[in-house]
């Protein structure tokens, strides 16, 4: 028994890879190790499954690889999106929606920009007429000056709707903020509230007072002198609508003045204000007791609509808006960029987030500037440079363009940053069994020769047995290391079996058998009579046939037999009837005749009695029978002859 050859001794696994000591070879156990090949010496890339998601950078290491994720995104494979709402950045209840390396902030109304921050709309003075700006929620609201009325304090208050002039004076609402009265002759104050005493400087005659009226005055007798009574005409109250009655020498006079809105002699007549036409520039006139209102038409104001109202007088519109005046309102038609009722608000382009891939926004007027990080170009960093196109992977590798960078992924045989490097697949000598190594591009060829081992790495120990199939004739072949060993059958010798041995020339065939050599051995060709592989066996016909019938005895020769039949019968088998005495016969001297078959025909002889002899027993003789057959055998006497039944093993006419 040869010592088994103990193959992990040589500690052919590489990289912690477990060495299984198997029949004239071993096996690798490379798990967990990064490593595969028959040794455990090529490293396995575990990026080439492209485990790094969302764009993320693989990089192989050994036994593991590691993920340079893409802004935005983080963990193990660049598989979870970084939530940048986390930190809330969304101000005054907005709301946050998550993005890719970023948010958008769903703001209230008045919150603007990136993260819901107020606006202050007060910012370009937006109220008129030294009205007070208060910034609110998405809105102003502008605190007017005494006079003033509207969204923007740009309406002047008609302080004369609420007739603040008396005694028919006409309110001027021309003086803001206020307005002025233009009083009827006789009468003063702002409001035109004072009678102007016309008595003042009036001196009447002995006896008489002076009496104050509108605008004149009246000297009238002292009543404490006058002896005449005067008749007071005014006694049947004549005067209507309230006037106050003035009483005359012989008249009365009703003063309407205090009944604002009446005329005529009893103060019975409505006076309609409206008949000398006041109101101006299409004014609807409204006449009430005692005055009149002018509506006016869109675009005017004044007491009597006499004064034309352009809301765009006061400038409102900002930012080289465009004004328009229209019933009394205006529009600010806004240049691009801007937005607001008086195009106040600069809209800022940068709340839309337009710049891509975390370019810097800045906004301007009607527009918008992107500074783009390193990678990235175009108007709104949409574009990454190719730093691909300066074509820097060797060696047929395939550029793969990044942010900012690139990668080169190397044909196989490559390695190095731009695959300028053949890898020598050599270095790790992977060639088994002291196989000679050949390095080429991503391979390596080993040179098997004369090392009795086979394969790509000389990792399989030829099996010349199966590979020559050199044992001839049915030889076992058993595989040994860069050789072989042949078994051979019976009758083969020679190292390859073969040689035929000649088996016949110890004449292994006996009695008269002849001898074939063949590829098992030899055969016997027996003679008749005999069996056996060397015929040793004498084929007993009386056994193996059972060939006599009758009750008859069979008696076994080589390749024969013979049956003696019993009375009545012949034939080979005994199995004929014998009829040759059934007719008369001749045999005399008291004779027994015996039939017998001769040549299938039917015939009888005679047994003589003793002392006779001849075919029918007619001659006397004194010969023994028995001496005739030697006493080796029975004497049969036949007509003019005898014939001897042998015993065995005696054979021949005389059993001699």
């Amino acid at each position: 028994c040869e010592n088994m050859v103990r193959d992990c001794e040589s500690n052919p696994c590489y990289n912690h890879g477990i060495c299984h000591d198997l029949i004239n070879s071993y096996e690798c156990d490379c798990d967990n190790t990064g490593y595969t090949g028959a040794q455990c010496n090529m490293d396995i890339n575990e990026c080439n499954s492209s485990p790094c998601l969302n764009d993320g950078t693989c990089f192989n290491r050994i036994g593991d690889y590691i993920c340079l994720c893409t802004p935005g995104f983080e963990g193990i494979n660049c598989d979870v999106n970084i939530n940048e709402c986390q930190s809330n950045p969304c101000l005054n209840e907005g709301v946050c929606i998550d993005g890719i390396n970023g948010y958008s902030c769903q703001c209230d109304l008045g919150y603007y920009g990136a993260n819901c921050t107020d606006v202050n709309e007060c910012l370009s003075d937006p109220c008129l007429n030294n009205a007070t700006c208060v910034n609110g929620i998405d809105k102003f609201t502008c605190i007017c000056m005494p006079g003033y009325a509207g969204y923007l304090c740009q309406q002047d208050i008609n302080e004369c709707e609420n007739e603040p002039c008396q005694n028919s004076a006409i309110c001027m609402n021309d003086n803001p903020p206020g307005y002025a009265c233009t009083c009827m002759s006789g009468f003063s104050g702002n409001n035109c509230e004072i009678n102007i005493d016309d008595c003042a400087n009036v001196t009447c005659s002995y006896n008489e007072i002076c009496m104050d009226k509108v605008n004149e005055h009246q000297c009238i007798c002292n009543p404490g002198k006058i002896v005449v009574l005067e008749i007071n005409e005014c006694s049947s109250n004549p005067c209507e609508n309230n006037a106050s009655c003035i009483d005359l020498i012989n008249n009365y006079e009703c003063n309407c003045t205090y009944v604002i809105g009446y005329g005529g002699r009893n103060c019975e007549m409505v006076i309609n204000f409206c008949e000398s036409m006041p109101c101006f520039n299409g004014g609807h006139c409204q006449s009430d007791v005692g005055s009149y209102r002018c509506f006016c038409v869109p675009g005017f104001v004044g007491l009597h609509c006499e004064h034309t109202f352009n809301a765009c007088n006061s400038n409102p519109c900002v930012n080289d808006a465009m004004c328009s005046s229209q019933l009394g309102l205006y529009h600010c038609e806004c240049q691009p960029g801007y937005q607001g009722v008086n195009c106040h608000l600069d809209i800022n382009e940068c709340d839309s987030n337009p710049c891509r891939n975390d370019g810097n926004c800045t906004n301007l007027v009607a527009n918008f500037s992107c500074s783009c990080t390193t990678g990235w170009s175009g108007e709104q960093c949409e574009i990454n440079v190719n730093e691909c196109e300066s074509n820097p992977c060797q060696n047929g590798a395939e550029c793969i363009d990044q942010v900012a960078s690139y990668t080169c992924e190397c044909l196989d045989g490559y390695t190095g940053a731009h695959c300028q490097t053949n890898i020598n697949e050599c270095e790790d000598k992977p060639c088994l069994h002291n196989g000679s190594c050949i390095d080429g591009i991503a391979k390596f060829t080993c040179i098997c020769n004369n090392t009795g081992y086979m394969g790509p790495i000389c990792e399989d120990e030829i099996n010349e047995c199966n590979e020559l199939q050199p044992c001839s004739n049915g030889g076992l072949c058993t595989d040994l290391v860069n050789a072989y060993n042949c078994t051979c059958l019976p009758g083969y010798i020679g190292t390859h079996c073969e040689i035929d041995i000649d088996e016949c020339l110890s004449t292994p065939c006996v009695n008269g058998g002849t001898c074939h050599d063949n590829s098992e051995g030899f055969v016997c060709i027996c003679s008749n009579g005999y069996k056996g592989v060397n015929c040793e066996t004498e084929i007993d016909e009386c056994l193996t046939i059972q060939p006599c019938s009758n009750n008859s005895t069979c008696v076994d020769h080589i390749a024969d037999y013979i049956c003696h039949c019993g009375p009545g019968f012949g034939g080979r088998n005994c199995s004929v009837p014998l009829r040759g005495c059934d007719n008369s016969h001749e045999c005399s001297n008291g004779a027994k005749c015996v039939a017998f078959l001769e040549n299938d025909l039917h015939n009888y002889t005679c047994e003589c009695t003793p002392g006779f002899s001849g075919s029918f027993c007619r001659q006397s003789t004194t010969l023994s029978m028995n001496d005739s057959c030697h006493d080796h055998g029975i004497c049969v006497d036949l007509w003019s002859k005898f014939r001897c039944e042998c015993l065995r093993p005696y054979i021949g006419n005389t059993c001699d």
